[in-house]
């Protein structure tokens, strides 16, 4: 397979191409942070909030290094003519692992994209932590993906996994709490950014699992639920 693609004279640099879907990708994600800022909507806020934690997820420097990494050799053998073409095996591993790291950031882009939908469209609710998995280093700080889980409207128990990460004073925040505020759309869910966390104090605002309303102390006022704990 790649002996026939190497086999066809490309006009245009592969590398030209991925940092130009870069660019195109930062392209819309500014676009459509300009539009969610500018939203009526009133989780717009936490909206803007999941497409700040792109920013600092390394999602670009992910891209931009998977392109370069992979792009490179990947121009230099479809590029170079047939009897100068170095060993197609010698630049197959940096091109695999550019691919890989280069597809990682794309899809935190469209998990990014997505979860700004699910908080502006989703319904209140509850989420109990159950683990969580380093993802990355960076300076010297790990952070984190949140696996938590949720009750959807038919009453089924889902488990989610974040597709933002956390540093681990946030995680502990999670791991001690009784719940935690998220939004909930079919089978997907997302945390809400600086959303109300139940510590176990009744002085404490809750979210009901059930209705999504806001209430203190032990019961919903609304439906009558009692307030959940970890599960």
């Amino acid at each position: 397979m790649i002996n026939l693609i190497l086999a066809k004279n490309s006009a245009v640099d592969p590398l030209v191409i991925m940092v130009a879907v870069v660019a195109v990708l930062i392209a819309a994600f500014i676009v459509i942070k300009i539009i969610v800022s500018k939203s009526a909507h009133p989780q717009a806020e936490n909206g803007l909030k999941a497409l700040k934690r792109l920013n600092s997820s390394n999602t670009w420097f992910l891209m931009i290094w998977g392109a370069g990494f992979g792009g490179i050799p990947l121009a230099i053998l479809l590029l170079s003519e047939a009897e100068d073409r170095p060993p197609v095996g010698l630049f197959l591993i940096f091109i695999l692992i550019g691919l890989t790291v280069f597809t990682i950031g794309l899809i935190n882009v469209i998990k990014a994209v997505s979860d700004v939908a699910l908080l502006m469209k989703g319904k209140d609710g509850i989420g109990h932590y159950q683990s969580d998995t380093a993802a990355f280093e960076s300076n010297k700080v790990t952070y984190y993906r949140v696996t938590f889980s949720f009750t959807n409207e038919q009453g089924k128990r889902i488990l989610q996994t974040t597709s933002e990460v956390f540093p681990y004073n946030k995680v502990e925040i999670f791991r001690k709490s009784h719940g935690f505020q998220i939004k909930v759309l079919g089978n997907r869910a997302c945390i809400v950014p600086d959303g109300v966390i139940d510590y176990g104090d009744d002085t404490k605002t809750n979210v009901c699992e059930y209705c999504g309303s806001l209430f203190e102390g032990k019961k919903c006022p609304n439906c009558g639920a009692p307030r959940t704990f970890r599960d």
